[in-house]
């Protein structure tokens, strides 16, 4: 399986986890990083929220957080700034926008 690359993050997105009581997880998400799939628009994506600066995130909190992706070349003109997408770990149990995006336009 492919490593992850920690270098740059290909997002900046805010994330908000779900309560509890809304279906989301009971416990929060930790540093230094979290691993799973993003859905946008009826597709899923492997993305891993780097945490570092963030600490942590607890279930009805929400954050600033830098992602990157597995498979960066099939999801990144999908992520222009304004992208709304939830988090699956099992269940959706959080959702996001991406605020900006390090994705480079494809050459014509």
């Amino acid at each position: 399986m492919p490593v992850i690359d920690a270098s740059e993050p290909q997002v900046i997105a805010n994330v908000r986890l779900f309560r509890s009581e809304e279906g989301g997880r009971s416990s929060a998400i930790l540093a230094p990083h979290f691993t799973c799939p993003m859905e946008i628009a009826g597709e899923l994506f492997t993305c891993r929220l780097y945490l570092t600066e963030v600490g942590r995130i607890d279930p009805g909190s929400e954050a600033t957080v830098p992602i990157r992706f597995l498979a960066p070349d099939i999801v990144s003109d999908k992520l222009e700034p304004g992208r709304s997408f939830k988090l699956w770990d099992g269940h959706y149990f959080a959702e996001g926008t991406v605020l900006t995006s390090n994705f480079r336009p494809a050459d014509p």
